[in-house]
């Protein structure tokens, strides 16, 4: 995990955007986002969680950001997107507390489902990564 997310904070502080190799499970109809984390859970992968509100660029951009940063390590790393506005996704909203998330959101969950980190789009800085601060001691060593 440790390498995971050093790899995802590199790529975003970085700021590098491609749309090669693409890697991307989305939500279909009657399979909600909790489903596709228990999924990737179970396989083994960590979880980047695009959480938006709505339709628009600004998800588009935040679903690419979450695909790029995990082009390079698509067998350990699942991109999910999940509308809080969706009554099959509450229970993510109330887990993760996102009800007064600044949207659109990425949040990177550990595999066993644990938030590890995220990125607030609506901020676009590096230093808005929401990195705990035991997290930030355990990855400098």
């Amino acid at each position: 995990m440790k390498t995971i997310l050093a790899f995802a904070v590199s790529l975003l502080f970085v700021g590098q955007i491609s749309a090669s190799n693409l890697f991307t499970s989305a939500a279909g109809p009657g399979s909600g986002a909790t489903t596709l984390i228990e999924t990737a859970n179970k396989s083994g992968k960590a979880v980047f969680l695009v959480v938006f509100d709505k339709a628009g660029a600004d998800k588009d951009k935040a679903m690419m950001i979450a695909k790029d940063a995990s082009a390079k390590k698509a067998n350990s790393i699942a991109v999910i997107e999940a509308n809080t506005t969706d009554s099959e996704n509450s229970g993510l909203v109330a887990k993760y507390r996102l009800a007064g998330a600044p949207l659109p959101l990425i949040l990177v969950l550990d595999k066993n489902g644990t938030a590890a980190g995220g990125f607030v789009l609506a901020r676009q800085q590096p230093t808005d990564w929401l990195i705990p601060f035991h997290l930030r001691n355990f990855l400098k060593s």
